[in-house]
């Protein structure tokens, strides 16, 4: 969040502009870090297990953040700052609604779970192609905000994949 923070008051002028990327820092992610963590053979249920905290924490530290420092960062009655709640909820369900498929599966038919994770490694790996196409191209696009839109969520990419090499 603080990285967020000073990143936009630093790269931007434009108020909703800074006030769109610090919600963006103050957001939860992991998706992409458990994907990592699968194809480096991290330790997946760690990854999936703090992707799940962070998603439930964010429910009451987003709005403490957004209370917080959101206010330096647009001027007074600018903008009505409004949290996500339904959206933070639905990535919740997302996230746990396959895990709990996947674990039915392992415990009932463990036969399938063993081609499943046969299957799984190269589609994990399609997925994180079509990630990274998708922050590539707006690189190429005539719009500064584009460029610096990629920042954050790199910075949040790199530190997890450090972060899984060294726990490996």
């Amino acid at each position: 969040m603080l990285v967020s923070f000073f990143t936009s008051l630093w790269l931007f002028e434009d108020s909703f502009t800074r006030l769109g990327l610090f919600v963006l820092g103050c957001s939860p992610g992991g998706t992409n870090s458990n994907f990592y963590n699968l194809l480096l053979r991290g330790d997946v249920n760690l990854s999936i297990t703090m992707t799940t905290i962070s998603t439930i924490a964010a429910l009451g530290m987003m709005p403490l953040w957004m209370w917080m420092l959101a206010r330096h960062l647009t001027p007074k009655g600018e903008y009505t700052i409004q949290i996500p709640y339904s959206q933070l909820a639905l990535s919740l369900f997302l996230l746990t609604v396959p895990l709990a498929c996947g674990l039915l599966i392992k415990l009932k038919r463990p036969k399938w779970a063993a081609i499943s994770n046969r299957i799984i490694r190269p589609f994990t790996f399609l997925i994180l192609i079509f990630n990274l196409t998708a922050r590539i191209i707006p690189l190429f696009a005539p719009s500064k905000s584009f460029l610096k839109s990629g920042i954050l969520p790199s910075f949040g990419r790199k530190s997890n994949v450090n972060t899984t090499l060294l726990g490996y």
